[in-house]
């Protein structure tokens, strides 16, 4: 572990804590057959947590708009690691301002050792 990794982690959980929005995560488990029913359901696992919200920019993401990485209404949050158990996946979901995005990529940036930001990219 390195000397950034006991303090920048922590220090971005309470910046983004503090001036961060408010977005709901939503993880899906594998369906299971239920035989009671006779279907096979999914369960919802939901939790809240702090985020810094953009839109991606024609300017910042040119290249990534001309290839169809990125499209017009994408959201990029920025958030701490330490708000989630396991590192977010594509196909996850989350919910900002009344709209559900699909999670498509996720990047980590390191303090040395340890993940301490997670920007991911949405789409609805």
């Amino acid at each position: 572990m390195t000397e950034l990794d006991l303090e920048l982690p922590e220090l971005a959980a309470e910046l983004i804590a503090e001036y961060g929005a408010d977005v709901q995560y939503v993880v899906s488990t594998q369906p299971a057959y239920n035989p009671a029913t006779g279907k096979a359901t999914a369960v919802e696992n939901n939790f809240d947590f702090k985020a810094i919200v953009e839109d991606y920019s024609l300017q910042g993401s040119g290249q990534a708009f001309a290839s169809g990485l990125v499209e017009s209404g994408d959201k990029k949050l920025t958030t701490a690691a330490s708000f989630f158990d396991e590192k977010p996946s594509p196909g996850d979901k989350f919910r900002f301002e009344e709209s559900l995005y699909t999670v498509l990529n996720v990047k980590t940036t390191y303090s040395g050792q340890l993940a301490c930001l997670y920007e991911i990219q949405g789409r609805a």
